[in-house]
């Protein structure tokens, strides 16, 4: 994740002041999983999208490189393909809410990223 991403994601979240954990976070940035149903109908699970999109969009990019360079991501991302391989954009939002616990942790400890 490189410098930009970092910022943007801080300040998007004002620095993560008002969530005290990494649900509410994901939550704020759409990447929480929320069932997509109406009556009797019962669709698939997906992200919610009603949070901030410039997060999801500056996520993607370093969440896609990770699973392709570094080691821990990839394989994560490998464990979820290998279960399903029709759902690599699935296995890629994984990916993009891992990186932001990440950040998140990171930033609560007040480590270097």
């Amino acid at each position: 994740m490189g410098l930009i991403t970092a910022v943007t994601v801080l300040c998007e979240t004002n620095g993560f002041r008002l969530f005290d954990n990494i649900r509410q976070a994901a939550s704020y940035a759409g990447l929480d999983a929320v069932p997509k149903e109406s009556g009797k109908f019962k669709g698939r699970t997906g992200i919610s999208k009603k949070g901030n999109a410039a997060i999801r969009q500056c996520l993607f990019m370093p969440a896609l490189s990770a699973a392709n360079h570094n080691k821990n991501m990839q394989a994560f991302y490998t464990g979820i393909v290998e279960r399903n391989p029709q759902i690599k954009r699935k296995a890629i939002v994984a990916c993009m809410r891992k990186l932001l616990t990440l950040v998140f942790v990171l930033w609560k400890k007040e480590e270097e990223i």
